[in-house]
Formats: C-alpha cells, structure tokens, sequence
C-alpha cells in the first residue's frame, strides 16, 4: 500500500476495516507519563509495529441471496512513515484521539492515544460482523469508556467515495444534530478538556445534540458583552440582544466529527457549509467558517426541520411571534 496514493486506494470502508483489524491485535494498557497513567492507551510505536504487516479478515456473502459466507483474507504491509500517516487519518476520523490533549488534531510519535466512543463503535461491529473470536481482551476497554450507540451513516459514491448528499438526508442528520429539544446542559463547551471521571456524562449529553448556549451582544455594536445581573447605582440602561441556541463552528466540526461517519474535517465543514445553504443555520456572512470564534444559531427554519416543537407537542406556530433573537434590558456601568 503505498502512503502517497492512501486517498485514491483507500476508501472509506478499507480505513475502518484496518483500523479495527490494528485494534484487534493493538497491546492496550496503561502509559504512564511524568505523574499522569493514561488507561487502555498504545503508542505510534505499538502501532508501527502491528501496521507493519496486517492481515484483515473479512466475511462476505456470495453473489446470490442465501449463499453462505465466505472468508476473504486482505494484506497490507506498511512502512514506518506510512504506519504513520495511517495514524493521521484514524485521528481525522475521530477514531483515536490523544490521551494526554483530546483538543489536538496532530498525530506524533511521542504520544499516547486511546480510542474514542466513534472509534470503539466502529471496533464493535467489526468484531460483530467478522465473527472475530480473539477480542475477548478488549471488553475491559468496552466496559470502562463510553461507546457511541448512535453513528450516524452516509451513503458513499462509489468511483469518488464521497458522501451522497441529498436536502432529504442533509435534513434528517440535522434532527440529529439539534436533538430532539434544544440542548442546554451545565457542560463545558469544548467538551474534549474534560476530566476522565465524568466522560460517560459528556459523551451523553453531548449525544443529544449540539451543546447551545445564549449569547450576549450588544446592540449595534456586533461583540459579545457580558451580561449585567443587577443594577448598579450610577449606570447607563442600554438594550442588549441575546442569541438563542448558539454554538461555535468548532463545536459544530467536533460534533460531525465524533456522531457521523466522516472521516475528514473537509467532509464535516461541507455538511456543516450544507445547513448554511438549507437556512438550518446562520452567521452574518453565507458561509461555514471553522473556528472557535465564529458563532452560529440555529434559526427558526432549523428548528421547524428539527421538529423541536412537534416532539413537545406545541403548536408549529410557537416561534412565529418570536424571533430567535430577542432585547434585554439591563445596565451598563460607564
């Protein structure tokens, strides 16, 4: 397999099938570094070694209905700069993620990795589909991190290999992404800086949807203040406008990222610059921006097609009178 041709070779099928086959036989377990122990972790050093020559074994039924199973064994042999490419697109796919700093997007050699819920996931029903009986190993790994239930799958073409987008299913991964009600929890909203102890939690809560949050700003001055709770003797009354259901654009990229089966950052921003196109979402300019600083709200046309006062039971005119955007009034010292 050679590294400079992995896109034109490799497609989306054959990257989850040696991940998960790397998995299988990848010596999982505590790293320590300094006064830290990173739990079912591995090193680019394990992997290098078990992508130097990788055999996966898959099931594949014959060309008529009904025809038994049959066994196809497929092997690709790696060299050490490619193992380390390879490394590269599982964790553009959000299937590993860095142990010690689950916010970088670089693989190294000097790191320690763990697989993340999409990651575990996609291991699963590897396992399940290729009647795999040596994974007995990895259920300490399955029982104590959380597993993504619920991946989202695209349909692919099949000379390009790239997401089939149509508006019906642009339409029905957005109900995904808002959820079923808008998600206000008491999570951080770069959920990946939290601790191990309540990673079970974050995963949960951030399955339901887009973490949102109502943003600040002062009125015809397009910032972000920060909201004034009580008066102050001495101070200015001013309007300000609050954004309801507000979320950053790279909390978006991780959401994509970590509930669908993409396996680019490229292919997250289209479906992401795609609910700009559909009004499901909105910033000041037509286009999907990624970065921390551009801030994006879920606009009435988004919450008609997430069906969010449907799944409540309110009337489709609930938002009619109100507009997502709506003026507080509080003071402002000068």
């Amino acid at each position: 397999c050679d590294g400079s041709q992995k896109r034109a070779i490799l497609d989306f099928e054959d990257i989850l099938s040696i991940f998960s086959a790397l998995v299988v036989v990848l010596p999982l377990g505590p790293r320590e570094n300094f006064f830290r122990t990173f739990q079912n972790a591995f090193t680019f050093e394990d992997a290098a070694k078990s992508l130097a020559y990788i055999t996966i074994s898959q099931s594949t039924s014959g060309p008529k209905p009904g025809d038994p199973k049959q066994r196809v064994n497929i092997t690709f042999e790696m060299e050490r700069h490619m193992a380390k490419t390879m490394c590269q697109v599982f964790m553009d796919a959000r299937l590993i993620e860095n142990a010690a700093d689950q916010s970088s997007l670089v693989f190294n050699d000097t790191g320690f990795y763990r697989l993340t819920p999409k990651g575990l996931h996609v291991v699963e029903r590897f396992i399940s589909d290729n009647g795999i009986n040596n994974a007995d190993r990895l259920l300490p790994v399955f029982r104590s991190q959380p597993i993504c239930i619920n991946l989202v799958p695209f349909e692919r073409t099949q000379n390009e290999d790239e997401i089939h987008i149509t508006d019906p299913m642009l339409t029905a991964l957005f109900r995904r992404f808002a959820g079923d009600r808008p998600n206000y929890c008491a999570l951080d909203h770069h959920p990946k800086q939290n601790s191990d102890s309540d990673k079970f939690q974050t995963h949960n809560e951030r399955s339901r949807g887009i973490v949102l949050s109502d943003v600040p700003e002062r009125a015809g001055s397009g910032t972000i203040s920060i909201p004034i709770l009580s008066n102050i003797s001495g101070a200015k009354e001013h309007h300000q406008q609050v954004h309801k259901h507000c979320f950053s654009a790279s909390s978006a990229m991780d959401w994509l990222r970590d509930f669908t089966c993409v396996v680019t950052r490229d292919e997250a921003g289209l479906l992401a610059a795609h609910f700009v196109r559909l009004q499901l979402i909105t910033l000041n300019r037509g286009e999907f921006l990624d970065t921390s600083k551009a801030i994006y709200r879920i606009t009435d046309e988004g919450r008609i097609a997430a069906q969010w006062d449907l799944l409540s039971g309110k009337s489709m005119n609930i938002y009619a009178a109100q507009d997502s955007t709506v003026s507080l009034t509080h003071n402002h010292e000068e």
